[in-house]
């Protein structure tokens, strides 16, 4: 449902995949490539996403969202610049 009926933005680390809902919470998901390192690299990615969205949880308004990244292992960010972008992207959102 959010592939084929939802939005997209994007910036240059991350895609923004979103539908509205009327539900109370935002639910988000992540689609990480196998591309991207091994298992331990994607799952820690995947950790530190949880990490972000979950400071944003309260302040997003309700709807499915998945984020999915545009870098591969050789030029990860770090950790400040992943929450610098996803902040972009769901200000984004709510304008």
């Amino acid at each position: 449902m959010v592939y084929k009926k939802g939005n997209v933005l994007s910036n240059k680390a991350f895609t923004l995949i979103f539908v509205r809902n009327n539900f109370n919470t935002a639910k988000f998901g992540f689609n990480i490539s196998g591309k991207y390192g091994k298992a331990v690299k994607r799952n820690k990615l995947r950790r530190q996403l949880k990490a972000v969205c979950s400071e944003f949880a309260a302040t997003t308004k309700a709807g499915f969202y998945v984020l999915r990244p545009r870098f591969y292992a050789c030029d990860a960010p770090t950790f400040e610049v992943l929450k610098k972008s996803v902040k972009e992207l769901f200000d984004r959102v709510d304008k």
